[in-house]
């Protein structure tokens, strides 16, 4: 090997320490390798404490999404129970004036069917006491006639 072989300079390839007037250059392999490991590992604990905040932030949007979610659907459930509750006591409302509509109707046709008869009986009695007045009246006229023949001799 000549002398310009041993003056060291650059980075050594070897695993042993650099050789040389250059050592404050010279970096070995190992070293390089565990300075990149060293690097990449601090790089990828970041990335996963970045990730595990995102997955956290996440998680909880998500926990106040479903929260939020719950209590709407909570609201329409209420609300939609208070609209069954308002049909049910509308429909009980509505068989109560069916039942007084028909109990009414039952009333009128029952006043209608006495009203009839009683009309038909008045207008019978009616007809009886103008039958009965016509004859008293003919009753008074012969009586009449009867104490004028009497009188007049």
């Amino acid at each position: 090997m000549s002398a310009e072989h041993d003056v060291g300079g650059g980075a050594s390839r070897s695993t042993d320490p650099a050789a040389g007037s250059s050592a404050a250059t010279d970096v070995s392999l190992r070293e390089h390798v565990t300075f990149k490991i060293e690097a990449l590992d601090r790089h990828l604990t970041g990335e996963l404490a970045a990730l595990r905040r995102e997955t956290t932030l996440a998680n909880n949007n998500a926990e106040k999404a479903i929260e939020v979610a719950a209590h709407e659907a909570a609201d329409r459930l209420a609300a939609h129970n208070g609209l069954i509750e308002q049909m049910r006591q509308q429909a009980e409302a509505n068989q109560r004036n069916q039942a007084s509509a028909a109990a009414t109707f039952a009333k009128q046709e029952t006043f209608e069917e006495f009203k009839d008869a009683n009309d038909s009986r008045l207008g019978r009695i009616e007809r009886f006491q103008a039958m009965l007045s016509g004859g008293m009246i003919l009753v008074g006229f012969i009586g009449v006639a009867n104490l004028i023949k009497v009188w007049t001799g």
